[in-house]
């Protein structure tokens, strides 16, 4: 009765109501239609398409699609008998030249103890043999001033000293012994120089270096080994695939037994949690981002999800947004923002959320 009434006293419209209702209706969907162009950011989402660095055939895989990976955990894994028969073989035979190598040490040291104890002998012979030389020319200097003094006295009438013939045998067999040592008395000059030069010479040497260049050709050989060991290491971890941070497995391209080569992807892990997201800041926006500064992040997923991240590095020019934002129509240049995020946030890789800049 009341509704008939009212037709007849008003001019009513079907239309009128409808029109009510859609602009109720976007009053409530525009605050989530709508992102302001100076308060976007998406979260990072790092994916790592992996691979090896040597040809090969796939022995085993080690992960599932969806399985949550640690940082260096081994995922894939080519064949690498021939490599690891060949690294425990020359492991084994740098073990053993490295005892023997010891051995040697010890045995070079004690050769060359002796040498130096032979040069010191030599030298005390040499140095004793130029001693009496100079001792036995002084006795023959005393003979000589001897005979002298007996000769004068002779001279000067003062008669014949029986012991001077026997001083002037002394003297002519003391002289033809000097005579003889005199010949190679420069020689053992030299050769007690040289003595005691190379002596000095030993003094100032380490004895390590010593007995290495005693055994130069052993210790090349033995560089060559630890060479051809650590490059079988390399070739045995370019077979191997391991993960680059802590993540999940999204995408597994190959299976065991299947020949692959190098720097194919064969296995794909997106990063579980993103420590950096990127802001765009609308050209037309005042606000001034600064490194340093806070910023309030917003998801739409919900309000526990929050977060409160740190600038650490702003563009210095404007580009154009994401294409992830095209689908609502709303291309923008913008400045660009890297915000760190906090530890323990529960941000996914990938979303897209609101941000609002403390200034």
């Amino acid at each position: 009765m009341f509704f008939r009434k009212f037709r007849q006293t008003h001019h009513f419209n079907y239309y009128t109501i409808l029109w009510l209702f859609g602009f109720a209706l976007f009053l409530i969907l525009i605050p989530d239609w709508y992102i302001a162009k100076k308060s976007i950011g998406v979260v990072e989402n790092k994916s790592h398409q992996l691979s090896v660095g040597e040809s090969g055939r796939l022995q085993s895989v080690l992960v599932s699609i969806g399985e949550q990976v640690e940082k260096d955990q081994v995922l894939m894994l080519l064949n690498i008998s021939d490599l690891k028969s060949n690294l425990e073989q020359m492991k084994t035979e740098l073990a053993a030249f490295r005892k023997y190598q010891d051995a040697h040490q010890d045995r070079s040291a004690l050769e060359i103890r002796r040498m130096v104890l032979q040069m010191e002998n030599e030298a005390a012979d040499l140095a004793e043999r130029l001693s009496l030389i100079e001792s036995q020319s002084a006795e023959l200097a005393a003979l000589n001033a001897e005979i002298e003094r007996l000769q004068s006295a002779e001279s000067a009438g003062l008669g014949y000293s029986r012991s001077m013939s026997e001083l002037i045998v002394q003297r002519d067999a003391l002289s033809a012994f000097l005579q003889e040592q005199g010949k190679d008395i420069e020689l053992y000059r030299q050769n007690l120089e040289q003595a005691r030069q190379s002596r000095a010479l030993v003094d100032g040497t380490d004895m390590e270096s010593m007995t290495n260049s005693l055994a130069r050709e052993q210790m090349q050989y033995a560089e060559e080994l630890r060479r051809l060991v650590a490059e079988t290491e390399y070739r045995i971890g370019l077979r191997t695939i391991v993960s680059p941070c802590d993540g999940v497995v999204t995408e597994i391209l190959a299976r065991a037994g299947d020949a692959v080569d190098e720097f194919i992807p064969l296995i794909v892990v997106d990063e579980s949690s993103p420590l950096y997201m990127d802001v765009y800041i609308s050209e037309q926006s005042p606000l001034i981002p600064q490194v340093g500064m806070k910023v309030k992040i917003y998801s739409s997923r919900d309000r526990k999800f929050n977060a409160t991240g740190t600038i650490s590095f702003v563009h210095p020019g404007f580009s154009m947004a994401s294409e992830r934002f095209s689908y609502r129509g709303q291309f923008f240049w913008a400045r660009k923002v890297r915000v760190e995020l906090p530890a323990g946030h529960q941000l996914i890789p990938g979303e897209v959320v609101k941000v609002r800049l403390n200034r």
